[in-house]
């Protein structure tokens, strides 16, 4: 071989290493960030279900359906959705949201039910 072809082939397998090297270093970016997000999706849920107990009696002695179906009871009434809506666009202005209502519609010109429970819980 002359020296241009090893030269082209050295350049080639320097190229290929150095491809292989910034793959892997993606690879584990991306593995990072997924490890964050869910390490982040993991204290969010342990933190919402500490406020939920805190809110609900005896919660430690409710199933995961019957929660469910006192959290669908609870956020499927026609009032209970209107205030949501109101609630949460008025606390993401940024991020208006389309439809919370399943059950029914939102009239602008209404005024949202429950305006007066505080959501800190105490009454």
């Amino acid at each position: 071989m002359d020296t241009q072809m090893e030269k082209l082939l050295a350049a080639q397998e320097r190229a290929l290493q150095q491809k292989n090297e910034a793959d892997r270093k993606a690879k584990q970016a991306k593995k990072q960030i997924e490890d964050l997000k869910r390490k982040r999706r993991t204290q969010r849920l342990i933190v919402r279900g500490a406020i939920l107990e805190k809110f609900i009696p005896n919660a430690e002695t409710l199933s995961d359906d019957d929660v469910s179906a006192l959290l669908s009871e609870l956020l499927n009434k026609p009032d209970n959705q209107r205030w949501l809506k109101t609630w949460l666009e008025a606390h993401r202005a940024e991020e208006p949201i389309e439809s919370v209502v399943v059950d029914g519609t939102f009239d602008e010109d209404e005024e949202p039910g429950w305006s007066e429970v505080p959501l800190d819980g105490t009454s």
